[in-house]
Parts: C-alpha cells; sequence; structure tokens
C-alpha cells in the first residue's frame, strides 16, 4: 500500500520534476501501491481503499477443513480500508465489512456492498459463541489455524471496524467519479507525451491507455514520460511528471491511468494499472493523489509537537486552499530549530508563500533529496505553536 496523498495562489503553480535519468530501473513516482481505490468521502477529505489481508481459503485448501468449517469460507476473511486525510496528511486502518463502497467491486464473485456487516471482526473475535460457526466451529478454527488467526488478532485487535469508518464518513456513500473533467466541468486533464520512440496512446473514456512494446529479452528502451495537466482552458494550473518503467517490456503493455475526482475538485485520484496485451496479467499497479490546483506537501516534525503540528499546519494549509499529503515524525536531529520549506525545481515561489502562513516563518531552501512531494515543510523544533483550543 493509500494508503496516499494544494493549491496556492490559486493556481499558476506548475510541477517541474526533472525525470531520471534511468527511468527504465525506477518505479513510478508519485504512485503507492493499494488495492483497490473506492473513492473519496462526501467532504472530498478523505481517499478511502480497499484491501484484502487475510483469507482462510488462502490458508488451507477447503479439502482439509476440521468438520463445520467447510461452510465458513470467506465469512471469516479479514479486510482492511486505508484512508488518507488530506487536511492532517495521515494514513490510517479501518477493519471493514462489505458495504463500504457503492459500485461493484469483485471478490470471489460477489459485490462488496451485499457481505454481512459484521463478517470481517468475526475472525478477530475471542468469544467461540461471536463466530457464525458455533462454539464447535470456533474451536475448530483455532486448532486449524492456531497461529494465523492469532497473529492477525494480535495486530489488529486495536484498529477500529466498519462502525468507525462509517461514522469518518459520515454515514455517506463514497464518490467514485472516473472522467476527464472536474465535477462542475471547469477543470480538464490533459497530458504530454515524450519518448525515445512513438508511443501510440488515446483516451477510452476517463482512461489514458499507453502502449508499448519490447522484442524477446531485450526491451525497447522508451525513457517514457507521461506529463499530467489539469487545465481550466488553456490555463495548466498543475501538472505532474510520470515516468514509465521500462524494464518489464518483454512484450505488449498497456499502461492505464484513470482519473478518479474528489467532489470538491481539488484533488484527484489517478489509478494505475500495467498489464501485458495478450494475458492481461497485472505487472504494476498504484494510485498517485494529484492536487489540481497547486503543489503536493509533505510535513515533518519531533515526535513531541507531531500531533499538534499536523492538526495546526494542516489547518493553516486547508485555509489558504492547499493540503496535508503526507505527515511524518522524525527524530530531532533531523530537524533545525527554525522552520525549514524544501522545494523541488519549479515551487520556490509557493514555498515562500507557504512560509508566510507558518509560525515564526520559514527558512526556503531547495530540495536535495528524491522526493514525489513539491514542498516539504520540515517544523523547526524550537518554534512554538499555538495551544488548541479546549473540545466543548
Amino acid at each position: 500500500m493509500r494508503e496516499s496523498l494544494l493549491p496556492l495562489c490559486l493556481g499558476l503553480v506548475v510541477l517541474l520534476i526533472a525525470p531520471s535519468s534511468r527511468a527504465e530501473t525506477e518505479r513510478l513516482r508519485h504512485f503507492n501501491s493499494y488495492r483497490e481505490f473506492l473513492g473519496w468521502s462526501k467532504d472530498s477529505r478523505y481517499a478511502v481503499w480497499y484491501e484484502p489481508i487475510f483469507n482462510p481459503d488462502e490458508t488451507v485448501p477447503s479439502s482439509r477443513y476440521p468438520p463445520g468449517l467447510d461452510t465458513l469460507g470467506e465469512g471469516c476473511a479479514i479486510h482492511l480500508a486505508w484512508v488518507l486525510d488530506t487536511r492532517r496528511g495521515s494514513m490510517t486502518q479501518y477493519l471493514i465489512d462489505r458495504s463500504i463502497a457503492t459500485r461493484q467491486v469483485m471478490y470471489y464473485g460477489e459485490r462488496l456492498d451485499e457481505w454481512p456487516m459484521n463478517s470481517p471482526i468475526e475472525c478477530l473475535n475471542p468469544d467461540p459463541a461471536g463466530f457464525g460457526g458455533g462454539t464447535e466451529a470456533s474451536a475448530a478454527l483455532r486448532a486449524q489455524y492456531p497461529k494465523s488467526i492469532a497473529k492477525y488478532r494480535k495486530k489488529y485487535s486495536q484498529v477500529p471496524g466498519p462502525a468507525a469508518l462509517r461514522k469518518l464518513l459520515s454515514g455517506s456513500p463514497l464518490h467514485h467519479l472516473s472522467s476527464r473533467t472536474a465535477p462542475d466541468g471547469s477543470l480538464k486533464l490533459e497530458v504530454e507525451i515524450k519518448s525515445k520512440r512513438k508511443v501510440p496512446h488515446g483516451w477510452e473514456d476517463s482512461t489514458l491507455r499507453v502502449q508499448r512494446g519490447g522484442l524477446g529479452d531485450n526491451p525497447a528502451i522508451y525513457d517514457t514520460i507521461i506529463r499530467f495537466m489539469v487545465q481550466r482552458g488553456e490555463q495548466t494550473l498543475a501538472s505532474m511528471f510520470v515516468p514509465l518503467s521500462d524494464g518489464r517490456l518483454l512484450g505488449n503493455v498497456f499502461n492505464d491511468f484513470t482519473a478518479i475526482w474528489a467532489p470538491d475538485g481539488r484533488h484527484l485520484a489517478l489509478v494505475y494499472t500495467s498489464a501485458f496485451h495478450i494475458k492481461r496479467d497485472t505487472i504494476e499497479d498504484g494510485t498517485a493523489i494529484m492536487p489540481t490546483l497547486g503543489p503536493k506537501i509533505a510535513l515533518e516534525s519531533t515526535a513531541a509537537e507531531f500531533a499538534r503540528a499536523r492538526e495546526f499546519i494542516g489547518e493553516a494549509l486547508h485555509a489558504a486552499g492547499h493540503s496535508l499529503l503526507s505527515a511524518e515524525a522524525v527524530p530531532k536531529s533531523q530537524i533545525a530549530a527554525r522552520t525549514q520549506i524544501l522545494w523541488v525545481d519549479g515551487y520556490e515561489a509557493a514555498a515562500r508563500a507557504i512560509a508566510v502562513l507558518l509560525p515564526g516563518g520559514a527558512d526556503v531552501k531547495k530540495q536535495s533529496a528524491h522526493t514525489s512531494y513539491h514542498l516539504t515543510i520540515k517544523l523547526g523544533h524550537g518554534v512554538s505553536l499555538p495551544v488548541p483550543r479546549p473540545a466543548k
């Protein structure tokens, strides 16, 4: 897995990330590997992914089930949702049921929204009576899978369940608008492709399909770079460079990118899959969260200030029309006393504009390390953040 994760001066910033000189050995920048992107919350704050993590059918063949377990099957499967909070930069796990999404997600031939709402929790329930097969089946299950069940119960015992996720989403279905244009029609996704060889490509509804091919065990080196651009009319408001991997071009390969917009149009999820032309075997997949009006921003702070920093800076950025797509607590030795903002090519002006939003200002410097974020805010350990108001 994002799991996963904006606007400045409303819209004149263009992403200019220098492409890699060895695109054939570099994974796609910006993309995280999460199994299935489900959609956006109604308020556009949360991006949600789905991931199946455990199924007894995959551990022991059904013919070896103890008596009473042959009908349980995937009723004991464990599923996670990964939720990116674009206002805090956090990626949080939830145990989920199959009613979270409104669209059809195929899993063993069943619709996600038709499954029992408590199924994923039952596998972790230490009470035998809580299991669908009754006391005898639960005892047999623990005898058959003692290590697997114990491992998953311990690992996910503190993970909130589907009720907590439904509360977070205010009980609203997820939005999954696949389109080249934003929900209000004001923005459109366009592309430019640079390559050493001609690359056939085109749009199929909301999906950009890029077709490439290699020759036997000697793949053709394309060094293909795709520039995704969010445009209003002829004006480019934000863009993102994506280098495509060449190392696995052992035949005709389809590279597909599908745009899924947040309801407010401030972000889009770019869902990527790469598959062989004939067998359709997936080679790579992932999701990138792309702001539509400005830079991708990450935050780093000391552990002592992390919770308050994420809340205060997240709210300050949101009020100014930006988002926080990543937040991380790092050792104090990696943080200076004064706040720093590190920028990649094309984003110095954005960094300087954001510096004035932060308490005590910030030193603005060019980013020297590899990163998929356009700006990285390193909150100084000597900076005093306002004390949050008590909750009413």
